[in-house]
């Protein structure tokens, strides 16, 4: 047992020295472990102290985190520094720390069971506290599988998909898109492009409250935009959502009777699985803080030209560093991170021989890494935006790369009055306008939501 503990305690001093050395190395620890993994009282301050740097969106390192100290706790962290050889191993030292953890909770558990049963408790109390030290004893997932457990899970997947008829994503809120692309699937990277003026965000939006009505929990990046006010997201969403008059809306122009339907949608349940992080010059290393926080099942943001990256003498490097790191938070929080990209100004332009202004994968702006890390990238298209005499009301939304699947374009249909959009019917005919929800006779209108 001494010698286990022992090499335990070296675990976690190269955890520590590790965290301090390598800013990836210290993400991963403190994505996976807490501070109660560590047995030694010097290491879980240092842990405690890295782990609030990390949610805040800073860095870790000596710099940083020697003034957040007591006097032997700095000792302790410069010298797990000095005395780690190397952050290759990171991982396994990570994986120890937590197999002792849970080691000692287990043991303590049986302890306390055996206490408890000698002095008479009831036996059903007594297993009800072992299986919650049990629940610990749970595994991250491996990072390597053999074909036949990979091939295993995935008919499995698909026998789940074909039984239901439902897919295992996120749905767009429009079936074509849903169809072309598999939906917004786990630890996918999704791009939406468009120029300014196509309607991108509100593209966006109605992906968000199609996501929050099916049940899922939503996180949204407004870097542009505030999320609440006459100019923010709460605007569009009421706008969408009742099929009143944006500018109505965003104006004060309502009728009495809009204001009870506007209070009646904000106060629909599926309302409260939205939230909106509005935060300007957010970098990637917060967002990541405010997802172990919320815990979305989905992350959409807006936009990715606005995030705040490593600074760089090349824009384009500070890109794709950015674009990187958003494809890497998708894999590490098993989740789909849907991100507005804006489209080059050549896109309009006549020199390029589209007059008709229809976008490429070439048009994506400041970096080519995005195209390439993207599973999926849509480019949204309002050919009015071009052509005075095309209808106002048609959309496309162009699959120019699809990881999984075919590329392609898909009809929609524009309200501009309520930045809606929607897919057609099946046989082809565009819907007409949006048909606004009934304001309920029990409905009460209230002062406050």
């Amino acid at each position: 047992m001494e010698e286990t503990n022992a090499a335990a305690l070296y675990a976690e001093r190269a955890v520590i020295g590790g965290m301090l050395m390598d800013g990836e190395s210290a993400e991963r620890a403190v994505f996976q472990l807490s501070e109660t993994d560590f047995s030694d009282e010097q290491c879980r301050e240092i842990f405690r102290a890295a782990a609030a740097l990390a949610a805040k969106g800073k860095p870790v390192d000596t710099v940083t985190i020697l003034p957040m100290l007591r006097k032997e706790a700095k000792a302790y962290a410069i010298r797990a520094a000095q005395e780690t050889p190397s952050i290759s191993g990171n991982q396994n030292y990570i994986d120890i720390v937590k197999n002792e953890a849970i080691r000692r909770r287990l043991l303590e558990a049986v302890m306390k069971a055996q206490m408890n049963l000698v002095e008479g408790a009831a036996v059903e109390t007594v297993a009800a506290d072992l299986t919650d030290a049990l629940a610990f004893t749970e595994k991250p997932n491996r990072t390597t599988k053999t074909a036949w457990e990979a091939l295993k899970n995935t008919i499995g997947t698909l026998e789940e998909i074909r039984r239901s008829g439902k897919p295992t994503g996120i749905t767009t809120g429009i079936g074509d898109v849903d169809r072309k692309i598999g939906t917004f699937e786990k630890k996918g990277y999704y791009i939406l492009g468009a120029r300014s003026g196509m309607g991108k965000t509100a593209l966006l939006l109605c992906m968000v409250r199609a996501a929050a009505k099916s049940g899922k929990r939503v996180l949204v990046f407004s870097l542009e935009m505030p999320a609440s006010g006459p100019g923010g997201l709460s605007t569009r969403i009421l706008s969408q959502e009742t099929q009143i008059d944006h500018d109505a809306i965003r104006f004060a122009r309502y009728r009495e009777n809009d204001l009870k339907l506007m209070k009646q949608q904000a106060g629909e349940p599926y309302m409260q699985n939205i939230v909106i992080d509005d935060r300007a010059d957010i970098t990637v290393m917060q967002m990541r803080s405010s997802i172990r926080q919320v815990k979305p099942d989905i992350v959409y943001i807006d936009y990715l030209g606005l995030i705040k990256g490593r600074q760089s003498e090349k824009r384009y490097l500070e890109v794709d560093n950015i674009s990187h790191e958003l494809k890497k938070t998708a894999k590490l929080y098993d989740l789909p991170v849907v991100a507005l990209a804006q489209l080059n100004r050549e896109t309009e332009s006549k020199k390029n021989g589209r007059k008709d202004g229809r976008p490429t994968l070439a048009d994506i702006r400041e970096s080519d890494a995005i195209v390439h890390d993207a599973d999926a990238v849509m480019l949204l298209y309002r050919p009015s935006q071009y052509d005075n005499h095309a209808d106002e009301d048609k959309a496309e939304l162009i699959i120019g790369k699809n990881r999984q699947g075919q590329s392609g374009i898909i009809p929609l249909s524009w309200t501009g009055k309520t930045m809606t959009f929607r897919g057609i019917f099946p046989d082809g005919v565009y819907p007409g306008p949006p048909t606004p929800p009934k304001l309920r006779p029990c409905y009460e209108d209230v002062e406050e939501l």
